[in-house]
């Protein structure tokens, strides 16, 4: 998983959705993946503006970082396209 910067201490929305758009390409990625193996930015950016803002992470987010970490996760949603291939 790639690691995050600092997160703002003041967590306010504009806070958050600015420390989200400063992460790099790696972290992109890893919190735009979906469920059909693709990877969107406009995904990335609303998941790490809401974790800023106290959400959890989606379970998702890691998919590909580890043989385990994958298997685990399409044991769990069977369904999903990414589990697929």
């Amino acid at each position: 998983m790639p690691f995050l910067t600092p997160m703002p201490d003041d967590r306010s929305p504009p806070s958050c959705e600015r420390w989200a758009a400063q992460q790099d390409g790696d972290a992109i990625y890893a919190w735009g993946q979906q469920d059909g193996g693709g990877s969107s930015k406009d995904v990335a950016a609303l998941r790490l503006a809401l974790y800023c803002l106290g959400d959890p992470a989606p379970e998702i987010i890691g998919f590909g970082s580890s043989a385990g970490f994958d298997r685990d996760y399409c044991e769990r949603h069977r369904r999903a396209a990414i589990c697929a291939r």
